[in-house]
């Protein structure tokens, strides 16, 4: 189960770079989903967007065209993780 909130970890963690990916600018994302500016600076910067948040976040950048990509991405890291996590266990 931890991996659920690993995932939405790395979710809120990955705001940034989901923006940047989607070509959009911060105002114009923080508009569309009803928030002041401040507020989602402070939200992006503590990382701590709510579930509806996210969901609002996601729909706006129309997450569908890119989920591919930050999977992909997601899943490249993890493995990397287990990696490290295996040579280190072996003593290299």
């Amino acid at each position: 189960m931890n991996f659920i909130v690993d995932d939405y970890l790395r979710l809120q963690a990955s705001v940034d770079n989901l923006i940047k990916i989607s070509g959009y600018r911060v105002e114009f994302v923080a508009d569309k989903m009803g928030m002041d500016r401040t507020s989602f600076y402070l939200k992006r910067k503590n990382k701590n967007f709510t579930p509806a948040e996210m969901k609002s976040f996601l729909a706006v950048i129309r997450a569908d065209e890119l989920e591919d990509k930050v999977l992909g991405q997601m899943s490249l890291e993890a493995e990397k993780n287990d990696e490290f996590v295996e040579l280190k266990k072996s003593g290299l």
